[in-house]
């Protein structure tokens, strides 16, 4: 199996599309999800959003996985390669941006290729466009890292905790 490399994921950590969706949701499931810990596999945001995912924009699916790096719910081979991802919720968040700034970082970089992304939000049939964004990128980077250099952050309670998959982790 290769493991593909970006300029941003040399230093021997690996970091992926998950890794800057937590980093914008809060550290400590950062450090968590990194670290292996895993959360609860039942719990009702994740189900929903394995639903949508597996019932969305089917006739468009062509899911692009780069192992250890990022799986993109699908891609749009045209002048111009479209990143595409399926999230539940009513609009765009910052975890949901900085995973895609992400996957078009990747995308580009390794296939030297103009790249837009899209995020699709179902329930309200909103579209967000994105354009790359390397210096944004390279920058949460470095953070993540520190992040995870370090040991697991003090939870400190934010909205994101009702419903998150690690609360009773965080606060039992």
């Amino acid at each position: 199996m290769h493991l593909w490399m970006t300029s941003f994921s040399e230093k021997g950590i690996r970091v992926g599309g998950e890794e800057y969706y937590n980093y914008a949701s809060c550290p400590t499931r950062l450090w968590l999800f990194h670290n292996n810990i895993i959360a609860d596999s039942k719990n009702e945001h994740i189900l929903m959003g394995k639903h949508l995912d597996e019932t969305s924009h089917l006739r468009n699916r062509k899911t692009l996985t780069i192992q250890g790096l990022c799986s993109i719910d699908y891609v749009v081979n045209g002048d111009i390669l479209e990143v595409h991802e399926i999230k539940k919720g009513k609009e765009a968040t910052l975890a949901h941006k900085y995973q895609v700034l992400y996957y078009l970082e990747v995308i580009g970089e390794l296939t030297g290729q103009d790249v837009k992304g899209y995020i699709h939000y179902p329930e309200t049939r909103q579209v967000v466009e994105l354009t790359r964004d390397p210096k944004t990128v390279h920058h949460i980077y470095n953070e993540i890292l520190n992040i995870l250099n370090g040991k697991c952050p003090k939870p400190s309670r934010i909205p994101i905790c009702d419903g998150c998959s690690y609360e009773e982790m965080c606060w039992a």
